[in-house]
């Protein structure tokens, strides 16, 4: 893990040395906003990330049911007959900010073009900002105007990426931030609480993956029937699939767990092929409002703590790259 160094030493000191930053300025790209960040048109604010970080999970309470259907275990329906379809596609072109829903995304082994290609830098701890530490980043959407061109609207108004959103965003946030856009051969830092119940606790650090600001994998997951066997579960709950952020939500029959059944194997979805590698660990941004109704709810989190050792969905791999769209079939390869 990299030592703490203000933005500006650390950026100069590497930049220097020949080293990668893992984030460039958008001042650097002025006239020249990437056009894999911004292809596709706006479809309005809808869901914006998953995100996991590296934190310690609680183990779940004596008597909690597990997750089931891991590979291996025989239960449930077999999956290789399982008639699925892609229900909806979202990108989310500034991390933590709301998400661009799609009727295409185009994967590479990086993930999905144009998604988590920018983030807002906490200039004075040099770390990438999640709504895991931020909350009200979910309250940021993410526009197009008629050319194409990347527009962020915030509570004081819509901005282009330079020094008047920078401005924006450091008043908006009260500490000094920008936006800035990640680059091939670096990788950024990110922070979250320790404690997801307590935004005020020490916070943990972790280094994610170069050329996006994901996390930790190039893709999320999510089925509909494990949403639904959620709300079953809880039904007190808000379950919106916006809470989690998907890039693929898949539509699959039923009312049972199946995301954490997917482990290990292979999914063909159009031209693609995924290799599903682990579940996702649900984190604190699950439980924070949203725009457009969606309160705080806090009980999702401490729910799948309990139930579900915090997993609910799953990453993935890019083997295959290609198009996905709405409607593709998505099948199970062994």
């Amino acid at each position: 893990m990299l030592a703490h160094r203000s933005m500006l030493t650390e950026h100069t000191a590497r930049a220097r040395a020949g080293e990668p930053t893992g984030i460039r300025p958008v001042h650097a790209l002025a006239g020249r906003v990437p056009r894999c960040a911004l292809e596709g048109a706006a479809r309005g604010p809808l869901p914006a990330g998953t995100h996991a970080g590296r934190r310690v999970t609680p183990r779940p309470a004596a008597g909690a049911v597990c997750p089931v259907g891991r590979r291996g275990d025989g239960g449930g329906r077999a999956l290789a007959e399982a008639t699925w379809r892609v229900g909806a596609l979202w990108r989310y072109p500034v991390k933590s900010l709301q998400g661009l829903a799609e009727d295409e995304l185009t994967l590479t082994a990086r993930g999905v073009v144009g998604d988590r290609a920018f983030g807002v830098l906490d200039v004075a701890r040099a770390t990438v900002l999640s709504a895991k530490r931020v909350g009200r980043l979910l309250e940021g959407r993410v526009r197009q105007d008629p050319e194409g061109a990347l527009v962020i609207e915030l509570p004081a108004g819509r901005f282009s990426p330079g020094a008047e959103l920078d401005d924006a965003l450091s008043s908006w946030l009260d500490f000094p931030a920008r936006l800035v856009a990640a680059v091939e051969d670096g990788a950024a830092r990110y922070e979250s609480p320790v404690d997801p119940e307590d935004e005020g606790s020490a916070l943990e650090q972790w280094e994610g993956p170069e050329g996006s600001f994901v996390d930790s994998s190039p893709l999320h997951l999510l089925t509909t029937a494990s949403l639904r066997a959620a709300a079953r579960a809880q039904p007190a709950g808000d379950w919106s699939v916006r809470r989690f952020r998907p890039n693929v939500l898949i539509e699959a029959d039923g009312e049972e767990f199946l995301d954490g059944r997917l482990v290990g194997r292979r999914l063909r979805i159009g031209e693609t092929v995924l290799a599903v590698t682990k579940e996702c660990t649900r984190c604190v941004m699950t439980t924070r409002p949203q725009p457009d109704g969606l309160r705080a709810e806090r009980e999702i989190l401490g729910y799948l703590a309990r139930a579900r050792a915090s997993a609910l969905g799953v990453r993935a791999g890019v083997v295959v790259p290609g198009r996905v769209r709405v409607g593709d079939a998505v099948r199970v390869q062994g």
